[in-house]
């Protein structure tokens, strides 16, 4: 099955790391233009304005999208303003390297179909060690949204009888968060 994308402009400037904490509470992240496709389905969403942060940010010496560990190959950004790439309403135009504290507009950019894969680990910690230890392997803690997902999850753990760690917890909000 191939994932679709959908996209979505941000007129809110901010800086753009926190432009990428925005997309990420979307379900997303700042949208990689590793196409022409999505390079001009960007460049329309910011027509008019004077650019927008892109996921692309500098590694050293190497320009890298940072929701994965993708290089950039198409349009490597211009210039030595910063470590942060922003693009403009022109879908021909090359990004360009800006500071990455600079407040801009940006584009979020989230799968529309995803498929949740979860894995069951029967070692004892906390929930805060277990969250750890999910991030280290690339993976978040089991977000409970549905019936589905959660006989899925009592599917996976049958015959346990010991309670399991999911996402939510109360550390952010008096009704809790996922």
């Amino acid at each position: 099955m191939r994932t679709k994308t959908e996209v979505k402009l941000n007129a809110d400037k901010m800086s753009w790391a926190n432009a990428r904490k925005v997309c990420q509470s979307w379900g997303g992240d700042l949208a990689d233009l590793e196409d022409a496709a999505m390079h001009t389905a960007v460049a329309e969403l910011l027509a008019g304005g004077t650019g927008g942060w892109t996921g692309a940010i500098r590694d050293g010496a190497e320009w890298k999208w940072a929701s994965s560990t993708g290089r950039v190959t198409i349009g490597t950004p211009e210039g030595d303003a910063g470590d942060c790439a922003l693009t403009t309403g022109d879908a021909n135009a090359p990004m360009t390297a800006a500071d990455c504290a600079d407040e801009k507009e940006f584009v979020c950019r989230r799968p529309t179909h995803v498929v949740h894969k979860y894995a069951y680990n029967r070692t004892k910690a906390s929930w805060a060690d277990a969250k750890a230890a999910c991030e280290a392997g690339g993976y978040q803690l089991a977000a409970v949204r549905s019936a589905s997902e959660q006989g899925k999850i009592r599917r996976m753990i049958n015959g346990s009888q010991e309670p399991v760690w999911i996402g939510g917890n109360n550390e952010n909000t008096a009704n809790g968060a996922w």
